[in-house]
């Protein structure tokens, strides 16, 4: 799921998420919406934008964790935004995020984010999120390149 508030940053982000091989993904312009759809639709990770209102981020990540209904099956929270400093990432943290990611966005920065989430904490979703390439993919990102090669 992308939850942000600026139309044109959901659809970079679920551009760049099919690109990884994400075969569903949902977008919501504000923290009420998305609680609401969660409730038909279990989101196996979250992109949240920091800045939106009524309900910032924070006070979303921090509802979902807190919330019973989430906690049989962990969500990654992962934090986009363009204020990538110290007490941010700090806030970021204590607020639940699993990771956080500092705009402009590249599309290798995002799935070497979902790559690495999915290998700590969720190897369950490595079939069942991630589209068969993910194996492919994955040894693709992680080959040294070889100059002349």
């Amino acid at each position: 799921m992308v939850l942000d508030d600026e139309n044109s940053m959901q659809q970079i982000l679920k551009g760049m998420l099919r690109r990884c091989g994400v075969q569903a993904v949902e977008a919501c312009g504000d923290g009420a919406e998305a609680f609401e759809r969660m409730r038909w639709f279990r989101p196996d990770i979250i992109f949240v934008d920091w800045e939106m209102e009524p309900i910032d981020g924070g006070d979303f990540m921090r509802l979902i964790r807190s919330d019973n209904h989430f906690h049989q099956q962990r969500i990654g929270l992962f934090v986009v935004t363009g204020f990538a400093d110290e007490k941010r990432v700090a806030q970021a943290i204590d607020a639940g995020a699993d990771d956080f990611i500092a705009k402009p966005l590249s599309a290798t920065s995002v799935m070497n984010k979902i790559f690495r989430y999915i290998d700590r904490r969720r190897p369950d979703l490595q079939q069942r999120l991630i589209n068969p390439t993910y194996t492919r993919i994955k040894q693709l990102s992680t080959k040294p390149i070889v100059a002349g090669a």
